[in-house]
C-alpha cells in the first residue's frame, strides 16, 4: 500500500524537526548534549535486534546484520551532524 501525500509530509516534518533538534543541541555550549539523540537511537537499535532474537525464525546472521545496520543509519547521520556542529562551534 503506497504511502499518500500526507503521510509523507508528515514523515518529512518529522525528520526535519529530529535533525533541527539535533543541530540546535550540537550547538550548545556543553558537549554533551549533542550526543542525546544519537544515543537514544543507538538504544532502539540495539532494542530492535534483541526483540529479533525472540523469533526463531528471524536469528539469521545476515537478518539481524541487515536490521543493525538499518537502525543504525540515523545514528551515524545525527553523529555526523554532532561533529559537524561542533566543529562549526570550535571555529
Amino acid at each position: 500500500m503506497p504511502l499518500e501525500m500526507h503521510e509523507l509530509l508528515l514523515a518529512f516534518v518529522v525528520i526535519l524537526s529530529v535533525l533541527g533538534l539535533q543541530i540546535f543541541l550540537s550547538l550548545r555550549e556543553g558537549k554533551y548534549w549533542g550526543l542525546i539523540m544519537p544515543v537514544l537511537f543507538l538504544i532502539y537499535s540495539l532494542y530492535n535486534l534483541s526483540k529479533t532474537t525472540l523469533f526463531s525464525e528471524l536469528t539469521s546472521g545476515y537478518y539481524k546484520f541487515g536490521l543493525v545496520l538499518q537502525a543504525s543509519i540515523p545514528t551515524i547521520m545525527l553523529i555526523a551532524v554532532y561533529f559537524i556542529c561542533r566543529k562549526i562551534r570550535n571555529k
